[in-house]
């Protein structure tokens, strides 16, 4: 590859981390000049911002000195971990504010990692419980939108929209659904509706795409077979 001098040519970099806070990096240019085995440019040290909080991975299980005896402070109130260092908030307190229909206490939780739990601009959560149920809190832990108040929903779970903070889409029927939280309730309006399905959900664990584009969708054809197709929501 030749360029001119003035030309531009984006090149990896390889950072070595040498302690907490230093940095270490080389900037690899393989050159015609060169033999294939060698490389060229620039290499220096810099500096990174500490961590927060946490110790590197030893590859060992640290218990917490009260693992069997801590007990939590009241939602929305924070405690440090006493291993790691790191500031926890609670959120929720199924033993207090949830039953099922049963009669029994639920869980409650974000569902799965690979999906995010916060709205684009970090303020409220999506929660679901065991029982099937899901709502809506702030980061202190407020209940936002009940469970009562959530649009009825297909299996699957809703997915936070990638720029607006008060959006989600979900999925009802052969329907994909936006909506919208006002106060502390959801207005619902339709994005898409696949007359090819007799039913669509969102699959299970899966987010937007990186550019808040497109979705994950699962159809079911009429011979009981499924479609797994990607939706753009600009198509609308």
């Amino acid at each position: 590859m030749k360029i001119s001098a003035f030309g531009r040519l984006c090149l990896p970099v390889t950072y070595f981390i040498l302690a907490a806070g230093a940095v270490a990096y080389h900037l690899a240019a393989r050159t015609g000049a060169l033999p294939p085995h060698r490389s060229t440019g620039p290499s220096g040290t810099g500096t990174t911002q500490a961590l927060a909080c946490g110790t590197p991975d030893d590859q060992k299980i640290h218990l917490p000195p009260e693992w069997d005896t801590f007990t939590p402070p009241p939602v929305g109130h924070r405690y440090t971990d006493p291993v790691f260092g790191c500031q926890v908030k609670r959120l929720t307190d199924s033993g207090v504010e949830e039953t099922a229909p049963d009669g029994t206490r639920t869980s409650l939780m974000h569902s799965y990692s690979t999906f995010s739990p916060l709205n684009a601009n970090d303020t409220m959560l999506l929660l679901t419980s065991d029982a099937g149920s899901w709502h809506i809190r702030d980061t202190n832990g407020n209940v936002v939108v009940r469970p009562d108040k959530m649009p009825v929903m297909n299996n699957g779970h809703p997915v936070w929209d990638a720029s607006d903070g008060n959006a989600f889409y979900y999925t009802h029927g052969n329907s994909l659904y936006q909506a919208k939280i006002s106060a502390n309730s959801v207005t619902s309006t339709v994005e898409h509706t696949f007359d090819e399905y007799g039913g669509i959900v969102s699959p299970d664990a899966a987010d937007l795409s990186q550019d808040g584009d497109h979705i994950a969708l699962a159809g079911q054809n009429s011979n009981k077979t499924m479609d797994i197709f990607v939706w753009s929501l600009g198509s609308k």
